[in-house]
């Protein structure tokens, strides 16, 4: 994710993926939320114009975006209940200065955290500066 800036100039701000080819994208809450001009960078380095937000959840720390797009290539989301003790997983992350770090692991546990909410823990190393960290497992393609 980018701001766009006076004199065409973009300033990276998180990282982020597509959720629906017709460019529904999961990106961090607290980086993005007071922001305008907003840009989903793509690996191939194009970008496409955020149009608007469709959902948020400060709590949690996600924000839905809609981009302009159609048949854009995405990565599925995978039903966290399905998720093994010991399972194989890949987790992508991105900071500014560094996208696209792939480390992989296992999950290790299961956490129950305050309101009901559920988290994995997982062995794999992920600096705390990335932003959005995609885990995947062998199940889910992108």
């Amino acid at each position: 994710m980018s701001a766009g800036e006076e004199g065409g100039e973009t300033t990276p701000l998180s990282s982020g993926f597509i959720i629906s080819g017709d460019g529904k994208v999961v990106t961090s809450f607290k980086v993005i939320i007071d922001k305008r001009d907003l840009l989903v960078r793509r690996s191939d380095s194009s970008f496409l114009t955020v149009k608007g937000f469709i959902a948020a959840d400060a709590d949690k720390g996600l924000i839905i975006l809609q981009a302009e797009g159609n048949n854009l290539p995405f990565i599925s989301l995978g039903d966290s209940d399905k998720v093994k003790l010991r399972e194989a997983i890949c987790v992508i992350s991105s900071m500014p200065s560094a996208a696209g770090q792939i480390s992989t692991g296992v999950v290790s546990a299961f956490r129950e955290l305050k309101g009901g909410l559920k988290a994995l823990q997982i062995t794999t190393p992920v600096t705390k500066k990335a932003s959005v960290r995609r885990v995947l497992t062998r199940r889910q393609r992108s």
